[in-house]
């Protein structure tokens, strides 16, 4: 065989010099599918789709019809609640498939304890003490989850990827509780945040980012999510081409699915502070990100089921989290948990 072509990040080709008879007929079958699937192939699209795109459209859920794979899609998926200081109102998640635009849409919604009280069985049913309190459809479909209620109960925070590359994906975004008025964004970062929590003793709100923490400069809060977001950009870059290669200098390398990297999450607190003149009612000191785990070497939230239990901030500021030691570089995995505490809450990066 000799060697067709070869440029940089393309693997070479070998072609045969003498196909036999059945050598020939493969070739040609296979140059006759790919013309057909080019002429017949949507503009912009010159090669087969990976995957096929959804076509289904939304059943008619009859009554007595049978359980099969499209009533589980049509389920709607309710998160967990948050009830607002005073009891009169509780917020929680929704997530459920739109047929018509075929995408998943996650999003909150209010109920009105002090009416569900008064309401009888029929009433309950009929789902008029609910409220919708964000809308996806108007944002390209982007997400809203882990509400968690302004110490005032006036404000619901949640995270959300509304703001796409503006805000590096999932932010923080406030909105009033009661209405009207829209979301505004209260903190964004320089990567992507989960597990939401407003501590209202601690006087601030706490998020989980992934950062890495195998670099020798060590840096925490702010300059830590910095510095994720400048190597990650320099992984993606497309014009190194290619496949990639990851080099393991220690364990461990897998976990469950997946393969394991230098990221680990780690909790993040910032100070909110009431701003009457601010439509949101509140401000968040973004510039002064604090790593509540100083840059350790270990996961929290930890595993696939951490949250934002596994973090507990005490009204004098005493910080306990509950992670996996740090291990060793020889060792492959541990199960052991502990419990590490933190007099105080350290000041930020300057």
């Amino acid at each position: 065989s000799s060697v067709a072509g070869h440029a940089k990040g393309v693997p070479k080709v070998h072609a045969v010099e003498r196909p036999q008879p059945l050598t020939r007929l493969v070739v040609r079958f296979a140059s006759l599918s790919c013309a057909l699937a080019m002429q017949t192939a949507p503009q912009g699209r010159k090669l087969l789709p990976s995957r096929p795109v959804p076509s289904k459209q939304k059943p008619d859920f009859a009554a007595g019809s049978v359980l099969d794979g499209a009533h589980l899609v049509d389920f709607a998926r309710v998160g967990s609640a948050v009830v607002s200081p005073d009891g009169a109102l509780a917020c929680f998640s929704v997530r459920q498939y739109d047929w018509d635009a075929k995408k998943f849409d996650a999003q909150l919604w209010m109920a009105n304890l002090e009416m569900a009280v008064a309401m009888g069985e029929e009433e309950l049913s009929s789902h008029a003490h609910l409220t919708q309190l964000t809308a996806g459809s108007q944002h390209g479909f982007t997400s809203a989850s882990d509400p968690q209620w302004s110490p005032c109960g006036k404000y619901v925070a949640f995270l959300s990827d509304r703001g796409g590359e503006k805000t590096n994906g999932t932010a923080v975004w406030i909105v009033p509780a009661r209405g009207p008025g829209e979301a505004r964004l209260l903190a964004s970062f320089p990567i992507a945040v989960g597990d939401l929590d407003w501590n209202h003793a601690a006087g601030g709100i706490i998020v989980s980012a992934a950062v890495y923490v195998d670099g020798a400069d060590a840096t925490t809060g702010r300059a830590a999510m910095e510095a994720t977001a400048s190597r990650d950009k320099a992984l993606n870059d497309e014009s190194l081409g290619g496949l990639n290669a990851v080099s393991f200098k220690r364990l461990p390398i897998r976990q469950w699915d997946s393969w394991l990297d230098a990221k680990m999450p780690h909790p993040f607190f910032l100070k909110v502070d009431t701003d009457t003149a601010s439509p949101s009612g509140y401000r968040a000191a973004t510039d002064a990100v604090v790593d509540l785990l100083s840059g350790v070497p270990t996961a929290v939230p930890s595993g696939a089921f951490g949250g934002s239990d596994d973090w507990a901030i005490s009204k004098t500021g005493a910080v306990a989290v509950s992670a996996r030691p740090p291990i060793d570089a020889q060792e492959a995995w541990t199960t052991n948990r502990h419990i590490y505490l933190q007099p105080a809450i350290a000041p930020a990066d300057p």
